[in-house]
């Protein structure tokens, strides 16, 4: 046989050559491409943290104020359309913006305009600071989950009248803010404010309003003091509670105790929200002076029942039907809170204290007027302005059926009532009318 012979040496390096070709391929076949362009952060924005302020930006979200300009992040202001640092809503509140508005968000009374911030937003004005009483009116009580409440101290313009009405009654929780405010010496403030009172206040009403605890729980709500009364001085018609009375401005046990031998069966925060009684007239004008007021002319009491409507076309505030039950808090049609253990009773089984008689404003929304307003029938009788001169008042109250009588058809409603400064009843309160 023969013998086998080595490729020549030439056939090997060609060989060697193509394989040495393939790999080559192959690597750079399953090698990752490669590109001039610059590298890009995988990294979701979700995960990247903010910039600082002098960081660039790209959009709001990259920046702790929220507002990117030109790529900077800038520092919160109060006119960026941004709510951001302390703000407590949008270029509002906080220790550098404007205050807030009515309805904005806050967290102290200092953030709003009214300085009233009682539950998270800003109330319409300073006498609602506070929850019970505050934004606690409106349908349902507070006890009950379906309940639809809201700021105690909204107004409603009536058409284009060139005032406003408050929509509620003055609850006992707003009245409490006003004797707060003057530590309980309303008597130095109406001395002190006098271009603000109406031109009807005279010097001799001073005395109607307190200038002391003693007068505050006398003549606020017991109906003992001598310069607060209805018909006979110290004596304030409904206001004692052991009487079976039933004011609703609240006042400690001790202090009952000692400037008037009363008591108690109700809660502060639950007597709050109840429509204030019980106070002398001259006390309803200066608190609406306080909060930026007045008491409604009996006009513009008259214009928020029926518009421009006649008597006849609309001769109560919801309408024409004669079913007063349904529509407001009339002859003992209403109670809350109900009895409970510990709370003394009559001899006719029912709690002493006959505050719980008495609604809180806006319990009855089927009965609002044309424009809204609540409570323009039931409920109590209703201060309004009187003659400018001070004097035989003709137009100082109204009859608008309070809740502890059925008097259709026994008085024309909105009878008018010559009521002076020292009137107080436990069937009597008041609504404030404002400026534009």
């Amino acid at each position: 046989m023969l013998a086998k012979t080595a490729p020549p040496i030439a056939a090997l390096l060609v060989a060697i050559g193509a394989a040495t070709a393939c790999s080559s391929a192959e690597s750079e076949a399953t090698a990752p491409a490669t590109s001039d362009a610059p590298a890009t952060d995988a990294t979701s924005p979700q995960d990247k943290p903010p910039p600082a302020a002098d960081d660039g930006c790209r959009v709001a979200a990259d920046c702790p104020s929220g507002v990117c300009e030109d790529r900077v992040c800038a520092a919160p202001s109060p006119s960026d359309g941004v709510k951001n640092g302390d703000e407590t809503d949008i270029d509002c509140g906080g220790a550098k913006a404007p205050k807030c508005a009515t309805g904005k968000t806050c967290k102290v009374h200092g953030d709003c305009e009214s300085a009233a911030c009682p539950s998270g937003a800003c109330a319409a004005s300073r006498s609602c600071r506070q929850h019970f009483g505050g934004d606690t009116c409106g349908a349902g009580e507070v006890d009950d989950p379906a309940r639809k409440h809201e700021d105690c101290c909204v107004s409603i313009q009536p058409d284009a009248k060139p005032y406003r009405l408050d929509k509620y009654l003055i609850t006992a929780g707003r009245m409490r803010a006003f004797i707060e405010a003057t530590g309980g010496d309303v008597r130095s403030w109406v001395k002190a404010n006098r271009p603000l009172l109406p031109a009807e206040w005279s010097e001799t009403w001073d005395d109607s309003v307190p200038a002391n605890e003693v007068d505050v729980v006398q003549l606020i709500g017991t109906g003992q003091g001598a310069n607060a009364y209805w018909n006979a001085q110290g004596r304030a018609n409904g206001c004692y509670a052991k009487g079976m009375g039933g004011p609703t401005y609240w006042h400690a046990a001790d202090k009952l105790l000692a400037y008037s031998d009363d008591e108690r069966g109700w809660t502060k925060d639950e007597l709050d929200t109840k429509t204030l009684n019980c106070a002398p007239r001259a006390l309803f004008v200066a608190f609406c002076a306080w909060d930026g007021g007045r008491l409604p002319t009996y006009a513009e009491w008259a214009y928020a029942v029926r518009g421009e409507e006649t008597e006849a076309a609309r001769p109560f505030p919801w309408g024409t039907d004669r079913n007063v039950y349904v529509y407001a808090s009339y002859n003992f049609n209403y109670a809350w809170p109900p009895p409970r253990a510990g709370v003394p009773l009559a001899n006719d089984g029912l709690p002493i204290d006959r505050a719980y008689q008495v609604a809180a404003p806006g319990r009855f929304p089927k009965g609002n007027g044309p424009f809204g307003h609540a409570d323009l029938l039931g409920l109590v009788e209703t201060f309004v302005a009187g003659n400018p001169a001070g004097a035989n008042l003709d137009r100082g109250g109204l009859r608008q059926y309070a809740f502890q009588e059925a008097y259709l058809d026994r008085e024309p409603y909105g009878n008018p009532k010559s009521w002076g400064h020292y009137i107080s009843h436990y069937a009597v309160g008041a609504r404030c009318a404002r400026p534009l």
